[in-house]
Order: structure tokens, then C-alpha cells, then sequence
């Protein structure tokens, strides 16, 4: 049957949205939908750093986010989603902050996406002594300064965005304060708030420093039949918003919005003017690219097809809940299947520069663009998959010589091996990370709480 593109729900930013009438035998879930990854020729090989300690708590949470200290010394700092900062250094391990001694109704679990989610240092750190962090909150009546809908009240979850100040940076624990920038009430646990960031190296006078970047996933909306409730400027639901900490001029006065976020001017009291970029599943890792103007980086995860790896432009819309990669979908029909889109179709949505679909991994955990001093690596974006663990590399421009992208083939005892076959895990939990001052990338897989980094790579013929 011929398929009909034609408006869905109407959003004021986004014309025409897209849907499908009728039936589509094109079904993502049934064959490939686009190149297969290369095996690749590069080989890694992994160290372990440090094995943190077993928490109680859910077993699918654990760790969450690395990032190494400002001073570029080689310290990292690693969170637990079950509400620890640790401090490592030496392959010693150190609790820096526990946050369930400073905010009451920390919630992590059920699932795995609540607890301690991310943080970072604001990039004046070693002058001002400011972090940012965010975790989520047992609902209790708490006033969000962000709801979806009014019987959003039934969801049991808020996220809260801080900002703590440390008394001595030196300290190799946790001694200051914290206030709370935003409130967010989710409307489910799952896809919520996700990966923190600034733009790095920016002198102090360039009108773009100190802003902060903060990704939050559709909030599972689309898996409750509610598609209408993301994917426009009037719900902070799959975007990343940008605010600037130490200004004022949000609707609650702790924040300021910068004057070129793309709803900045609106008058509507409906619009999130927070929204920097929009029409995302689950904005799962950001970054900038050193060798390329720090261009912004940022992976969405799919629902049951394509994973993709998103160039980011102010004001852009990058197709969720209209589109899953370069394809149609409906998620009011059917959210695992995807449809062709007529190719006499004009939108306004931004397409992914590389993508992967579900034959060869499950969930894109993005990662960085590699400026150190290996040439097998140098300009690679490294990046890798959730659920199976495998790590990947790709050229980063859209219009690159090589547009495939590559597994990193990972080498044990002069054998070609796998995080799997290494860990026995089945499900990974696997992030990405790398120390920018020390050009040293690490691999985390929560589900053993283990950080390895990258100690050498090589052309392999294994």
C-alpha cells in the first residue's frame, strides 16, 4: 500500500511533522537498515584502573560518569548512581561526596536511570570551587519549576539540577554547600536526566563560557502513548537546555537563559526558553570537538532500530518522536517499526551524521573525539554500545573521506577478545570517558563497577 505522509500533531516550531496512514511493510525489526559496522583493524588493549566497591542498592545501578579533575594532575573523579563521588588517584579509591548526607528523598531505583546521574565542574573551577550535579528525588509534593502535564502529579520522581560550592578545592573530601537550579517532574522513571557539560577552552571573555549544557530524554512518553508530550518547544522532554548558572533571568531567578537560545524572546509563559536543541529520544552523552571549532557532539538512543551520533546546531530539531535515524515513524501505531520517508518530503529536522542499527548493538553511549598523541586514534570519534560492549570509532565529519564506522577491536594475550568475553557479563553498562588534559580514555562497565583505560592501541591482523 502506498504510504501517505501527512502532518501528525502540529507543533509550532516544526513544519510539516510526519506520520504514516496505512499499512508499511518496511519493518526496521526484521533486516538491516544500514551499513554494517566494519570489523575494523585497530586493537586495544585495556588496563584495569580500580574495581570500585559493591554498593547496596539495585544491582543495575553503579557507575555513572568520569571526569578528571581541572587541575589536569591525573586525578579523576567517578560517580555511583547509588549517590557517591569518588575521588582516584594512585589506583586508590576515596568517597569525595555522599550525596544522601546533604539532599533528603535521594531516590536510585527501580530501573536504571534514577540515583546520582551526572556531574561536572564548571570550567573556573579552581577559582570559584562549583560543581554541578544532578539526581533524582522520591516525589513528595515537592513544586517542579517543570511539569509535562497535569497528571504528571501521579509520576512518583523529580530530577533536581544543583550547583555545589566546594569551601577547599584542595580537600580530598566534600566540604561546602549546594543550591538547586532546577526541578523537574519526570513522568516516568526512564529516559530522564542525562549527561552535564561546558564548552571547553573557552577564554572567560567569550560570550559562551560558562554555560551549562543538560540533556534530559523523552521521559518514556512515547512508550506511554503520549507522543505529543515531546518534540516541541513547549516541554522540556528529549532536548538539551542551556542555561547559565550565575544569572538570573529564569522563571524562578536561580539561573539566567542566554539571550541566543532559539525561544529566548518568546512571550508565550508555555515555552521552554531553557530549550537549546530539541526531537530527542534520550540524549544520552555530549562533547565538543577539539580539532574541529569544538563543534558539539551529542548521541540519542533509539528505540528499537537506529542509534545515532547527532551534529548539534542552536534551534535544531533532530526528529523524535517523528522520526528514529533517517526513517518515518509512528509511535502511536507501532514505536518498534519505522517506515521510509517519501523521498519528495521536505521537513525541517536535522538528520544524524552516522547512525548504526540494531543488528549490531542496542544503545549508543557516545563519547569523544580523540586529540592525543596515538596517530592509529588521532581525530577518531571513539564511542561505543551499552548493552553488547562493543567499542567503535568513526571519522567525525559527515563529509569525511571514510564515512563507515569501525569496531576497536580489543586484544588480550596476543587474542582478539571482547569486554564480554573479559568481564562474563551479558549486559554491559559500558560508558565511555576520556581526560582531556591527560589524554588518557577510560572504559567503564557499571555492572562490575570496573574503569579500565587504553593503554596502547595497534594495527592488529588478529
Amino acid at each position: 500500500m502506498k504510504q501517505v505522509i501527512k502532518p501528525m500533531y502540529q507543533a509550532k516550531d516544526i513544519k510539516p511533522l510526519l506520520t504514516v496512514v496505512g499499512d508499511s511493510s518496511y519493518a526496521g525489526v526484521d533486516g538491516r537498515l544500514v551499513e554494517a559496522i566494519d570489523t575494523g583493524k585497530l586493537g586495544l588493549r585495556l588496563e584495569e584502573v580500580i574495581q570500585l566497591p559493591d554498593l547496596e542498592g539495585p544491582n543495575d545501578l553503579g557507575i555513572a560518569t568520569i571526569r578528571a579533575h581541572p587541575s589536569g594532575s591525573g586525578v579523576i573523579f567517578v560517580s555511583d548512581q547509588r549517590g557517591l563521588i569518588y575521588r582516584i588517584e594512585n589506583g586508590g579509591a576515596q568517597v569525595y561526596l555522599n550525596i544522601r548526607d546533604h539532599v533528603s528523598n535521594f531516590q536510585s531505583g527501580p530501573g536504571i536511570a534514577t540515583g546520582l546521574g551526572s556531574f561536572i565542574f564548571h570550567p573556573n573551577f579552581l577559582e570559584n570551587g562549583l560543581l554541578y550535579i544532578t539526581h533524582a528525588e522520591t516525589y513528595l509534593d515537592q513544586e517542579p519549576d517543570f511539569a509535562v502535564y497535569a497528571d504528571t502529579q501521579k509520576a512518583v520522581v523529580q530530577w533536581v539540577l544543583g550547583e555545589w560550592k566546594v569551601e577547599d578545592i584542595e580537600s580530598h573530601t566534600f566540604k561546602g554547600s549546594h543550591r538547586e537550579l532546577i526541578r523537574l517532574h519526570a513522568p516516568n522513571f526512564g529516559h530522564g536526566a542525562q549527561d552535564l557539560g561546558f564548552v571547553p577552552n573557552l577564554d572567560k571573555n567569550d560570550s559562551e563560557y560558562g554555560l551549562l549544557y543538560f540533556g534530559y530524554g523523552d521521559g518514556g512518553v512515547n512508550n506511554l502513548k503520549k507522543p505529543e508530550l515531546c518534540g516541541h518547544s513547549k516541554s522540556f522532554l528529549g532536548t538539551i537546555l542551556r542555561i547559565d548558572p550565575q544569572g538570573s533571568n529564569s522563571n524562578n531567578g536561580k539561573y539566567g537563559i542566554p539571550g541566543d537560545n532559539p525561544f529566548a524572546d518568546s512571550e508565550d509563559p508555555e515555552v521552554v526558553r531553557e530549550i537549546y536543541a530539541l526531537g530527542f529520544r534520550n540524549p544520552h552523552r555530549m562533547c565538543w570537538d577539539p580539532l574541529n571549532d569544538f563543534a558539539m557532539l551529542a548521541t540519542d538512543i533509539g528505540e528499537s532500530n537506529i542509534e545515532e551520533i547527532n551534529l548539534i546546531k542552536n534551534g535544531g530539531h533532530y526528529g523524535w518522536p517523528y522520526k528514529e535515524g533517517i526513517f518515518g515513524i509512528n509511535t502511536l501505531i507501532d514505536p518498534k517499526r519505522v517506515f521510509k520517508i517519501d523521498g519528495n518530503t521536505t521537513d525541517d529536522f536535522i538528520d544524524p551524521i552516522k547512525m548504526y542499527d540494531h543488528q549490531d548493538g542496542n544503545a549508543i553511549s557516545g563519547g569523544f573525539v580523540y586529540d592525543g598523541s596515538s596517530p592509529l586514534l588521532y581525530g577518531k570519534y571513539i564511542f561505543g554500545d551499552i548493552v553488547n560492549g562493543r567499542l567503535f570509532y568513526t571519522d567525525r565529519l559527515q563529509e569525511a573521506n571514510d564515512p563507515k564506522i569501525h569496531e576497536l577491536l580489543i586484544l588480550h594475550d596476543s587474542k582478539r577478545t571482547s569486554l564480554r568475553e573479559l568481564t562474563g557479563l551479558k549486559r554491559m553498562h559500558l560508558r565511555v570517558w576520556y581526560d582531556a588534559y591527560q589524554k588518557i580514555p577510560y572504559v567503564t562497565t557499571k555492572t562490575n563497577d570496573k574503569i579500565y583505560k587504553i593503554v596502547d592501541v595497534e594495527e592488529s591482523s588478529i
